[in-house]
């Protein structure tokens, strides 16, 4: 992804019109999440004081809910895939505020391949497979979203609504560079 697909979502009655707005508010967060990461930078980049973020400690799965419910006041999520999840969830009237964070100073990639410089090296056309394969397959996808949502949903009918997958994939699109541009980048560790 050329860009970080990544959000912050308030509850609905919660007004979140820029980063001075997490101050005082209930942020979930989970030891592994990428923005419980990340939110000392976005804190610094803004001026934010960190001890006036309330971070409520509870497990991605149920950030959702706790949103919803209003045990949390934000959470972090994926646009390309959180995000529409929870409006498959909420019904249907409720809107929320939302901040993406590339508009925010958190513009950087947002997926890759990470291999050692020792394996490029020595495997350079195993490497150069899978991206030419992960490249077949994204062109393909976005090709044809329906398509690749019934794949999908085939292959995990008790966990994926099909709507919900087309929405992420179309989502998807606007964070992706052309397939044919991707290839192997090398930066130093």
């Amino acid at each position: 992804l050329k860009r970080l697909p990544m959000i912050l979502v308030a509850n609905p009655d919660v007004e979140l019109n820029g980063p001075e707005d997490l101050e005082n508010k209930q942020l979930a967060v989970s030891p592994f999440d990428s923005f419980t990461r990340l939110l000392p930078t976005f804190a610094s980049l803004h001026d934010l004081d960190q001890d006036t973020i309330e971070q409520v400690n509870l497990d991605t799965s149920i950030w959702q809910q706790g949103l919803l419910s209003g045990q949390i006041d934000v959470m972090p999520a994926y646009k390309t895939n959180d995000y529409y999840t929870l409006l498959n969830v909420a019904p249907e009237d409720v809107e929320f505020d939302t901040l993406e964070l590339w508009e925010y100073g958190l513009d950087m990639l947002g997926h890759g391949l990470v291999v050692s410089r020792e394996y490029l090296e020595n495997n350079p056309e195993t490497v150069r497979s899978v991206i030419r394969g992960m490249n077949c397959g994204v062109r393909k996808t976005m090709e044809d979203p329906e398509n690749a949502a019934d794949i999908l949903v085939e292959q995990f009918p008790e966990a994926l609504d099909r709507d919900v997958v087309v929405q992420q994939i179309d989502e998807l699109g606007n964070f992706m560079g052309e397939p044919e541009n991707l290839g192997v980048n090398t930066a130093d560790a």
